[in-house]
């Protein structure tokens, strides 16, 4: 006879004295199931702000990388185009009707900062050796804006599935 659990959402142990066992749960816990979300969980302004602070970051990042090369090199400044599409990305987000439209366009930019600077990856140990020469300022650059831009990916995926679940529970999710 199959039995259905009760499961303590902050440990996910059962309640029963019966250890968990695959067969015994008609529907066992999630990751994203651990607590129910709510909109005061999920708030879309606050990544609007996180999207203006990955910008600013960015601009410290391509500043940081022109000056230190002398200031010769002026495509030390594309991080500062990434920043700078970010920030206009996160102040145009707090306007409600377009926000969602405007997050998705910030991880596409996201997207391709990382996808542009990752394979700069390539030279980490030509950095750390200290071979890398007069490349090494321009490699951590790169590095740098492959971090960034792969850490804003990845919270614009964790704030969609967030909205994605809220939706799912019938609540408003921006």
């Amino acid at each position: 006879m199959e039995k259905d659990l009760i499961w303590n959402s902050g440990t996910h142990e059962a309640e029963s004295g019966s250890a968990y066992h695959p067969k015994n749960v008609k529907n066992p816990p999630s990751i994203l199931d651990s607590k129910p979300l709510t909109s005061q969980s999920h708030n879309m302004t606050s990544m609007a702000t996180i999207t203006v602070f990955f910008g600013v970051l960015l601009n410290v990042v391509g500043l940081v990388g022109f000056f230190g090369t002398g200031a010769a090199h002026p495509t030390a400044l594309i991080p500062c185009g990434l920043g700078v599409l970010l920030i206009i990305c996160g102040l145009l987000a707090r306007i409600e009707k377009i926000r969602m439209h405007i997050m998705h366009v910030a991880v596409l930019i996201g997207l391709l900062g990382f996808g542009a600077t990752v394979s700069s990856y390539g030279l980490l140990f030509a950095v750390l050796k200290q071979t890398a020469g007069d490349k090494t300022n321009s490699a951590i650059a790169k590095m740098a804006t492959a971090l960034l831009c792969g850490l804003f990916v990845a919270r614009c995926i964790q704030s969609f599935v967030e909205a994605r679940l809220l939706k799912k529970q019938g609540k408003k999710a921006y």
